[in-house]
């Protein structure tokens, strides 16, 4: 986890501070001490780091590690995945977003979108909105490849998600556009499309239980 502000192979380089995040894949040598890094966000690969410019720019990091797809380690990945829905009833997300909703009838569009920085996709609002998005994109890859894998019944889940996907996609479209016309969006638009995703998600998740 870094500052864009520090990310000289984005936009926002050395123009707006905002939470970001990359992955260092593979490191050049030991004796350079220069690391390989890529950026999903951006579309970047192949970014040469120094390890002072890591430990200079970083404040969070976390490792992961593949395991190889045995027994244990599938009931165990089906376990964390029912937890997660478990956690996302209990935390009652889906009503988190549906006041979320009912917040964005007093969004004001010249304080959150009308920015003088021209990468626009930098600006909090919207690329909270990319975040969440993306986020549901890779559940979707995951929850593919376990309906693949293990014919579990979530075919369901994974319809429901990738409505969810397209919603948060066409939630971002909007307020891009707004953000580069400068001109007011419809938030009452918006507002249905972040209720629509409540419902969803709320219904995914309890299929994920029953059916996992």
């Amino acid at each position: 986890w870094t500052d864009l502000f520090n990310c000289n192979w984005g936009k926002a380089y050395q123009k707006r501070h905002y939470f970001h995040c990359y992955l260092l894949t593979d490191y050049l040598s030991t004796v350079s001490g220069e690391f390989i890094a890529k950026d999903p966000f951006y579309n970047k690969e192949n970014i040469i780091l120094k390890y002072e410019e890591i430990i200079q720019n970083s404040f969070r990091c976390s490792i992961f590690e593949r395991l190889p797809l045995d027994q244990r380690n599938k009931k165990k990945i089906l376990d964390l995945i029912r937890l997660d829905a478990k956690k996302y009833i209990s935390y009652e997300c889906h009503e988190k977003i549906k006041r979320f909703a009912e917040d964005f009838l007093e969004f004001d569009c010249c304080i959150e979108l009308y920015k003088d920085d021209t990468d626009v996709s930098t600006i909090p609002i919207i690329d909270k909105i990319r975040m969440y998005g993306e986020q549901r994109k890779a559940y979707v890859v995951l929850l593919e490849n376990i309906q693949k894998k293990e014919k579990k019944g979530i075919k369901t889940s994974i319809d429901y998600l990738y409505q969810s996907c397209q919603l948060w996609r066409h939630i971002k479209l909007v307020l891009l556009r707004g953000a580069i016309s400068q001109k007011e969006v419809d938030v009452f638009f918006i507002r249905q499309m972040l209720l629509d995703i409540a419902n969803l998600e709320y219904f995914l998740m309890y299929n994920i239980i029953s059916s996992l």
